[in-house]
């Protein structure tokens, strides 16, 4: 079963099937579609608009949903390579002009910066030249080399050459006057613990403010 979509801003009217998508259909009709990565949702640049009929839509595959986000209902735009259509819909493609895509795939040949005036010669070294760079490569390998094997278990060596190392020496205690087996002097307001004063705990005793409390206690019953 086969369904209208009508293509804007050109209005023409093609009939696709259930199974095809958009992006082989509008290729088939010979309509320009702008495509990079052949049909397999990984580029974007097959973006299309559905101005009507979005009801009429398949399902959104995984892929087009990866690239693009779940953001159909603000912006109306699908991937023409994973849109299959269930009923007559409406796109819009006049994102897409064949003559402004050529003219950006000529820009982007050029050469620009540093490359603007090449002319497209290339430089060629004589086989004199060569060998001069291949002997300095030669001789800057053997230098590598020695240094690497100077410093292979150089620390070896530098033992060798000195006869005595320091930081090896037993810690010395401080040399003061203080006796630390001395006893303890007696100081003149200690008290020894046989002058030590007893104290003990006296009963409470109520006060005549406490009488006098604005809070009168609650009494007892008898019961």
């Amino acid at each position: 079963m086969s369904f209208k979509v009508t293509i804007a801003p050109e209005g023409k009217e093609i009939q696709v099937d259930s199974e095809t998508n958009m992006l082989e259909a509008l290729k088939q009709a010979g309509i320009y579609i702008k495509s990079s990565c052949g049909g397999h949702a990984s580029c974007s640049d097959c973006k299309v608009k559905i101005t009507s009929g979005e009801d009429h839509l398949q399902e959104t595959p995984f892929e087009e949903t990866q690239l693009l986000g779940n953001v159909f209902h603000i912006t109306k735009e699908r991937l023409a390579c994973q849109t299959k259509v269930c009923g007559d819909i409406t796109l819009d493609i006049s994102a897409h002009d064949e003559d402004t895509d050529r003219e950006k795939i000529k820009t982007k040949s050029k050469p620009s910066g540093q490359y603007k005036d090449f002319k497209g010669k290339t430089k060629v070294r004589k086989k004199e030249e060569i060998s001069e760079i291949m002997a300095e490569r030669a001789q800057g390998k053997v230098e590598r080399q020695e240094k690497q094997k100077k410093w292979f278990k150089h620390w070896e060596a530098e033992e060798k050459t000195h006869s005595k190392q320091g930081g090896f020496k037993k810690p010395q205690l401080f040399n003061t006057d203080i006796d630390y087996d001395a006893p303890e002097p007696k100081r003149e307001n200690s008290e020894s613990s046989d002058e030590k004063k007893s104290y003990e705990k006296k009963p409470y005793e109520k006060k005549d403010d406490d009488k006098k409390s604005p809070f009168p206690r609650r009494k007892k019953s008898d019961s």
